[in-house]
């Protein structure tokens, strides 16, 4: 590796890691005898480390791994390598890039690791989480022959690795997908400290190891940056694990000093070509930072020592009138977990220097995710920024022990059973938490009752509603949502997000021949989304909203959602059969983001209800090329079955058939008002064959033509029956429970 030295560092003159420059044993080296094999203790720590995890390897992909392989075309094959290592590892799709906000990361390994898995199982969740768990048993042995060659002893660094391996924390890394990025960089990165320690015995195949471990890490994770501190601890095990003072620093500086420029350089790079942006508002001052940093320690401890309430959004970023809102316990021991590591690592460093070694190497690795320099996180830290740290901490404490067991065999036994009993209950909280990475909608329901402030559990909640059309359920969801954006994330502008997810909502409880209410939400979102208003205004059935445009958060947020407004205003259009403005709106918006999935979609079907076929599978082809074929091949079959029953009707002889045939059309394209009016001319008709009536009578309810279909209804079946097969039908749109619903009251809390 560039900028690595090939020879030893200044002083260490010993062949032998083990052994201090004078040739002595370094420490208290383990006799053979009696002991078991160091292979078969690190095959126990592997095997342990992937069993504990196991639960997970049945679930789908969640949250951020929908994102990043299932909804990512350049994970699909290995077309796009080049493209891994030019762009941003969140640079995924469209619909990330113009609606979402994005952390500016750099990882073309892991996207190269999602690769190989999609290949390998052709996009089947199972292979991911399987790779997971042996990426995952890996490290974990790497770890405890890392630990072993830093102790100097075999059973203290076993049970240290084991601590390490099933340590909760690490559920969040190993049973979810998108969290291998530790998992694989801790890997790199003691492939590379175990290079550099063959390098100081004189080994041959040193300095590979290392260079390779090196670059690996780098692709990885960020966290690479740290791999200096595993160099220092290799150099102090090399100088005999000495006393810590001002000539093993001076050492351990200068060993680490290439992997500190090679950061320094990174770092460099990084902020010119991938910066990462830093989004806190003027008036985040000195205490207020102090205090972030102090609360993130104070998470971190707490996830260390009691880890329970596991959650993948730990310490949320809320913002309550511009001020980030903190917990002042968890500032309170931050600020007392510091001191005790500071404290520690000073007291301990000539009679115990294992524990100051191990201290320092949790300090630095935990460094860059400790908010010292502030990011744009939704979350003010993640459980699996421990993976690598911990390390750290199991160094300190199996050389606490270590110094404990010199006075005698009891002491060694009890501190080997604390030891198993803490093995024991961070291997029952894993795995149960590893359990919860199975089932999607089980994850997320655990995350809103942990976080009831939480967006991204809501939006997921609303999501679901829904999917099974509880469109009034979905609607109080997103009012809540709303409220909570505007009140915690001002900042954000998501507040906008909320308000059009709730006229999509209302879009789709709102019948097409109710030209007034969509005529209201057209006017509405043409004034979000043309400028020069300070507010807009909506009132229907359903739901009031008012909203203030003058803020620059949420003026901001108009911009990034245009497209989407765009497209909603040109399915109104369609709805309402202009289609030629329609055509105008949704060309617009497929054109300011031509990869977009959902505005494709739309855009698509807009150009097939009139008549445009050919051009809305260009707009397919155009969206496939960005998010790949499987995203839109259902909307294909879509037009493909609308323009057969349309090319059907145009060849008919008979106009009944003729009208069948259109009006199917446009059922296909869920034109439902245009379908009936269709019909409609033909009513007598169609009453006089009971078989056809019950079809247009439920078209007509769907168009929003009530009256129209009680009336058929009537001459088909009793009241109570008619009533039941109206109820059925308002089920399928989602009306049912937005008829029950209490509408005075969804009225005020949408205002």
């Amino acid at each position: 590796m560039p900028g690595l030295p090939r020879s030893r560092p200044p002083g260490l003159t010993s062949d032998d890691p083990g052994k201090s420059p004078t040739g002595e044993p370094a420490g208290d080296l383990e006799s053979t005898n009696g002991s078991p094999r160091p292979w078969i203790l690190a095959a126990a720590v592997a095997v342990l480390a992937a069993a504990i995890f196991a639960p997970s390897i049945s679930g789908d992909f969640i949250y951020d791994d929908r994102r990043l392989i299932a909804g990512n075309v350049y994970v699909h094959s290995f077309d796009a390598w080049r493209r891994w290592f030019t762009h941003d590892f969140w640079d995924v799709n469209e619909e990330v890039k113009h609606f979402g906000e994005r952390m500016i990361y750099w990882r073309p390994g892991v996207t190269a690791s999602y690769a190989i898995d999609w290949q390998l199982g052709h996009g089947s969740p199972f292979v991911f989480h399987t790779t997971n768990l042996l990426c995952h048993a890996i490290t974990s042995c790497l770890a405890f022959l890392t630990l072993r060659r830093w102790l100097g002893v075999s059973m203290p660094a076993f049970l240290a690795a084991l601590v390490f391996a099933v340590h909760p924390t690490k559920a969040e890394s190993v049973a979810w997908i998108a969290g291998r990025t530790d998992v694989l960089c801790a890997a790199a990165m003691l492939l590379a400290s175990t290079g550099f320690a063959r390098r100081l015995a004189g080994q041959r195949g040193g300095l590979a190891l290392e260079s390779i471990g090196t670059v690996l890490a780098y692709s990885m994770k960020e966290q690479a940056l740290t791999l200096f501190a595993f160099v220092a601890v290799e150099t102090w095990v090399a100088l005999g694990r000495p006393a810590v003072d001002g000539t093993a620093l001076r050492r351990m500086t200068r060993a680490a000093t290439p992997q500190l420029l090679l950061a320094v350089a990174y770092s460099i790079g990084r902020a010119i070509l991938m910066p990462i942006k830093q989004p806190h508002a003027a008036s985040f001052g000195a205490l207020a930072h102090t205090k972030e940093v102090f609360e993130t320690m104070g998470r971190y401890a707490a996830l260390t020592f009691v880890p329970h309430d596991l959650s993948v959004q730990q310490g949320l970023m809320r913002e309550p009138g511009g001020r980030i809102a903190f917990d002042l316990g968890y500032v309170a021991l931050g600020a007392a977990f510091v001191v005790v590591l500071v404290w520690a690592a000073v007291a301990t460093r000539k009679r115990v220097p294992g524990v100051t070694v191990g201290m320092a190497f949790f300090g630095f690795t935990i460094f860059p995710t400790s908010n010292v320099v502030t990011t744009d996180m939704i979350t003010m830290l993640s459980e699996r920024f421990l993976y690598v740290p911990l390390l750290g901490l199991v160094l300190a404490g199996a050389s606490l022990a270590l110094s404990a067991t010199r006075i005698g065999e009891r002491p060694r036994l009890a501190l080997a059973a604390a030891a198993g009993a803490i093995v024991l209950a961070f291997s029952v909280v894993a795995a149960r938490r590893a359990a919860d990475f199975q089932d999607e909608e089980q994850f997320w329901a655990r995350e809103l009752a942990l976080h009831p402030e939480s967006l991204e559990a809501l939006r997921f909640a609303i999501q679901t509603e829904t999917d099974q059309k509880h469109l009034a359920k979905a609607l109080d969801l997103v009012a809540r949502g709303r409220t909570l954006a505007a009140m915690d994330y001002p900042q954000t502008g998501g507040e906008l997000d909320f308000i059009v997810q709730g006229v999509e909502l209302a879009l789709m409880a709102t019948p097409d021949h109710d030209a007034s209410s969509l005529r209201s939400i057209d006017d509405f979102l043409r004034t979000v989304s043309m400028g020069g208003h300070s507010v807009a205004e909506l009132e229907l059935r359903l739901l009031r909203i008012r909203i203030s445009l003058a803020s620059a958060a949420v003026a901001k947020r108009v911009d990034k959602l245009r497209p989407r407004v765009l497209a909603l205003r040109a399915a109104i259009e369609s709805r309402v059969a202009d289609d030629g403005g329609a055509i105008e709106l949704a060309e617009t918006a497929h054109l300011r983001c031509p990869g977009c999935l959902d505005v494709g979609r739309v855009a698509a079907l807009i150009s097939a209800r009139a008549g445009r076929y050919e051009r809305g599978q260009r707009i397919l082809d155009t969206v496939a090329s960005f998010a790949g074929e499987p995203a839109v091949v259902a909307t294909r079959a879509l037009l493909r079955s609308a323009q057969d029953a349309g090319a059907a009707a145009a060849t008919s002889t008979e106009e009944a058939v003729k009208l069948h045939l259109r009006a199917t059309e446009l059922c296909t394209l869920e034109a439902w008002g245009r379908a009936f009016d269709v019909l409609a001319t033909a009513r007598t008709e169609i009453e006089q064959a009971p078989a056809f009536a019950l079809g247009f009578a439920e078209l007509a309810w769907r168009a929003g033509e009530f009256k129209v279909a009680q009336e058929v209804l009537a001459n088909l079946m009793p009241s109570d029956a008619a009533e039941t097969t109206t109820r059925g039908w308002s089920a399928k749109m989602g009306w049912i429970e937005a008829e029950r619903a209490d509408t005075g009251d969804r009225r005020k809390r949408y205002q």
